[in-house]
């Protein structure tokens, strides 16, 4: 072989794997979305002091529709705010009525949570819950909120993904709002199934 054959070779060579370094990789599959849906099996607080509930897709005293259940408690500070439901919690954000805990049912799953009206927050960004888990109290306004989001667009009905522990917890709710407001009283913690976020 001659040497000029020799040095064409070497450079289609070199041309070659720096043609072929250039181009990007096929990148690695990303895991596939979780779509199991969660189980609420754990009440939210005490609902003996409840004042009010306000279902999910009620319109609310700021004339916005309530995506989640909003619950004004008469023992505030008191009360402790529990998690209903194993998941992972990505972000604690201040708020005028206390703190939001942002929480990830599982690794890469479609369904999240938001408690909201956390004060005295005793967990932690990366904490992963057990149901039962204390978060925190009832923040001074006595205004919780608990919603349950897939997505991240669509805010859906408690009560449809609730053990019955958990939705007899939130019928306590109702019937101390009924007992105490009976001009308003309720009969679904749900006035729709879904609502966009």
């Amino acid at each position: 072989m001659s040497l000029l054959m020799r040095k064409s070779c070497v450079v289609l060579v070199c041309v070659f794997l720096l043609g072929s370094c250039k181009k990007p990789g096929t990148p690695p599959p990303g895991l596939p979305k979780d779509t199991t849906p969660p189980t609420l099996t754990w009440a939210l607080t005490s609902f003996a002091s409840t004042l009010k509930f306000y279902p999910f897709g009620k319109t609310l005293p700021d004339s916005t529709v309530n995506k989640g259940y909003e619950i004004l408690i008469g023992s505030p500070n008191q009360d402790l705010i529990l998690a209903v439901c194993p998941g992972i919690i990505t972000s604690i954000d201040p708020g005028t009525y206390g703190n939001s805990i942002h929480v990830l049912y599982k690794p890469n799953s479609v369904y999240s949570f938001i408690y909201s009206g956390v004060a005295s927050v005793q967990v932690h960004v990366n904490d992963t819950l057990t149901p039962g888990l204390v978060l925190g109290r009832v923040n001074s306004s006595g205004i919780i909120d608990f919603r349950l989001v897939l997505n991240n667009n669509t805010a859906l009905c408690p009560q449809n993904y609730g053990a019955s522990a958990f939705n007899n917890n939130i019928q306590v709710a109702i019937n101390q709002h009924n007992y105490l407001n009976p001009g308003d009283s309720i009969s679904s913690p749900c006035e729709t199934g879904s609502l966009p976020e």
